[in-house]
């Protein structure tokens, strides 16, 4: 039994021997470089592998395997919420120990470099043992709080108190962190470089100030500290924090040392994805002297929410003029991604959002005026100029039903204020979606009241009466505009020496029209005026009338000076004042009987069943005979009894008082003779203004 275990214990050890004494042994080779490998490539084990096969291996090119295929995990969701499939891994790091060697560029012949001149840097492909994604201290937004953590490899995110953050981190008694242009998250940095939003996490008892005013703070998830903003514009910001002790420490802007640069479409969405880039990825170009030289790695990968997002990470070659992005980057085709730029500290100099494209080569709106001429707006059209391979849509479906396809990468937006601002999802396989916002800059106005806008908006002349525009009026000309931030500023009025600006908020500007109520043109013009708006725009400035005071009239009555802006308020103003002299008026029945041509009765009977009245003259004298007939009949009808079958009016006043309620009102126009009767009960008033206003207007009032 010994015999068997020491013989066994010379076999292993013989088999140990011959692989460190067999050439292309693991000792005898170079270290094996974990990010040599090409996203979804794998690391063979060298252990199982004969020395004719490895040797096979090394001749042999590296293996890329294109994102989304070959059982890598396909993600349905993409930034925004948009549905696409996203084939992205993380990679994994491998480390070998050995002997540090020498760096080594790309192997990758120059036909294959994508046509770049040999003059810009390249992304070198480093052989150091180093990590595959830096450990990274974050803060991030949770509700009321901000929490401070570290970003592991796998994307998890740990929160941590103060003295579990890495000592290096943990130099000065105070954490600056740069925001995310959406303000929710951040990534540790080491100064604040350039104009953005920051974050500043430091003991609760200290102080942050600018300009000698306290700044608000907010609670964080590091036991005894508090966080605030701090928002650099420039060099020279006057935020400082204030110790216990007294002591100040200033923030002061650094000017950005890098900056990406490429060609960039301006869709108004780099302040929440980063610019986009059209026909390649970016690269990154310094701002000062020098710059480049002190970066020593970039970590890129897939921006956005959620676990096992793609990224990479390279150590790049900073001598040319330029840093390229690793060419896996370039294969994905488009997509939302990041890039942090890291000095030979490992401390973040630079950290960018951008989205790109490779295949959309141009973007062109039809060149358009602000404001529409007399017609209205008439249709832009759109031109998306690619390659082919890319799906280009509306997000939202109600779009979709109004654009128009010309032709592919073509289209027309009708006029419509809900296509002046839209956004489009453009794609190019293998890569994700991106979101692409289309802004076509056409004013719309509408009239409704302070702080309520209207509903409905129009680009054509509208009438506003005058008396909108009194001190205590609260009519409001609404103007819509689509992107506040580009053109929130308009200028309103009778005419262009005394128009006043105005600017609004979230593309909606409102123009009160009381502001407007001393202007000379509504006190002095008897005739219509024009109320204008003017905007500014790259060709100069555009002007629209946008909206039509109705004229003013003037009573043109014998000794009245009476002026109004409304047609009926003057009509109605006519009858109040000059109603004898417009219309003659019967007031008693022997007035009304001599305008109809009516002869007083001298007997009224009136049946005691069903009220019907007979007017005797005393002519014939079978006015009673008649009444008892008819009386009778109602009798036998109603099968009713009465002491007496009718009665009898006679009275002359009583005669004129039953008449007068039954007949009915009568006026007739002294101008043209034409009679006009109205129902005992009925206001005569609308049938009496508009009478005048379509027949004697031009007699009786003056209007421009």
């Amino acid at each position: 039994m010994e015999l068997v275990v020491a013989l066994s214990l010379l076999a292993v050890l013989a088999v140990l021997i011959h692989r460190r004494l067999l050439p292309g042994s693991r000792t005898d080779r170079e270290p094996v470089n974990p990010i040599q490998a090409e996203e979804g490539s794998t690391v063979p084990d060298e252990d199982r592998l004969d020395a004719d096969q490895r040797g096979k291996q090394e001749d042999a090119p590296e293996p890329v395997q294109e994102p989304g295929v070959d059982g890598e995990k396909q993600s349905d969701t993409g930034p925004l919420g948009i549905t696409g499939t996203e084939g992205e891994t993380v990679e994994k790091s491998v480390e070998i120990q050995g002997t540090e060697p020498a760096e080594v560029t790309s192997s990758i012949p120059p036909s294959r470099r994508g046509g770049r001149p040999r003059e810009k840097a390249r992304c070198v492909r480093s052989r150091r043992n180093t990590r595959l994604v830096l450990p990274e201290v974050f803060c991030e937004r949770r509700g009321l709080t901000w929490v401070v953590g570290m970003e592991k490899e796998n994307g998890r995110r740990d929160c941590k108190q103060w003295d579990e953050l890495p000592a290096k981190d943990r130099i000065r008694p105070y954490l600056v962190f740069k925001l995310r242009r959406d303000g929710l998250f951040g990534h540790l940095v080491s100064r604040t470089s350039g104009e953005g939003l920051y974050l500043s996490v430091f003991p609760e008892r200290w102080v942050l100030q600018s300009d000698g005013k306290l700044q608000s703070v907010r609670n964080t998830s590091i036991e005894g500290y508090v966080a605030g903003l701090l928002q650099m514009y420039g060099t020279g910001d006057a935020y400082l924090l204030r110790a216990t002790d007294g002591t100040e420490i200033p923030f002061e802007t650094i000017k950005a040392q890098l900056a990406l640069s490429g060609k960039v479409y301006d869709d108004g969405l780099a302040g929440v994805f980063g610019p986009l880039f059209l026909g390649a990825p970016p690269t990154i170009v310094p701002v000062r002297d020098k710059a480049l030289e002190q970066v020593k790695t970039l970590v890129v990968g897939r921006e956005g929410s959620g676990r096992g997002r793609w990224r990479t990470y390279c150590q790049p070659d900073t001598s040319g003029e330029e840093i390229l992005l690793p060419a896996e980057l370039a294969k994905r085709k488009s997509g939302w991604y990041f890039v942090r730029i890291y000095n030979h500290l490992d401390e973040l100099l630079e950290s960018f959002d951008f989205r790109f494209v490779t295949s959309v080569k141009s973007i062109d709106i039809q060149p358009h005026s602000a404001l529409p001429g007399p017609s209205g707006h008439s249709d832009v059209r759109v031109r998306i100029l690619h390659d082919g391979g890319v799906l280009i849509y509306p997000r939202d479906d109600r779009i979709g039903s109004l654009v128009r396809v010309v032709r592919d990468g073509e289209y027309l937006l009708p006029p419509d204020p809900q296509c002046d601002l839209t956004l489009w999802d453009v794609r190019e396989a293998p890569g994700g979606p991106i979101p692409l916002r289309l802004v076509l800059n056409r004013i719309w106005w509408g009239l409704g009241t302070e702080g309520t806008a209207p509903i409905e908006w129009v680009d054509k002349e509208i009438r506003i009466e005058r008396a909108w525009f009194k001190a205590t009026s609260s009519s409001c000309l609404w103007v819509k505009v689509p992107d506040a931030d580009r053109q929130g500023v308009v200028l309103a009025g009778f005419d262009r020496t005394a128009a006043r600006p105005y600017r609004g908020n979230k593309g909606m500007i409102p123009v009160p029209l009381r502001d407007f109520g001393d202007s000379p043109v509504l006190a002095g013009q008897l005739g219509p005026a024009s109320f204008k708006l003017w905007a500014p725009e790259a060709r100069g400035e555009c002007m629209a009338a946008v909206a039509r005071v109705m004229d003013r009239y003037m009573c043109m009555m014998p000794g009245c000076s009476y002026m109004t802006g409304d047609e009926y308020d003057m009509a109605r103003h006519l009858l109040k004042r000059h109603l004898p002299e417009l219309f003659r008026h019967p007031e008693t029945l022997s007035e009304y009987a001599a305008e109809v041509d009516f002869q007083i009765p001298k007997l009224i009977l009136v049946c005691t069943f069903c009220g019907t009245y007979l007017l005797d003259y005393g002519i014939n004298g079978d006015g009673t005979s008649t009444m008892t007939s008819h009386a009778e009949e109602c009798k036998e009808r109603e099968g009713r009894n009465a002491m007496t079958a009718f009665r009898s009016i006679h009275r002359v006043q009583d005669i004129e008082g039953y008449l007068s309620e039954r007949f009915p009102e009568l006026y007739i126009c002294r101008q043209c003779g034409e009679r006009l009767e109205f129902k005992k009960g009925k206001d005569p008033e609308w049938d009496l203004c508009t009478h005048l206003i379509s027949r004697h207007k031009k007699d009786l009032y003056a209007s421009g």
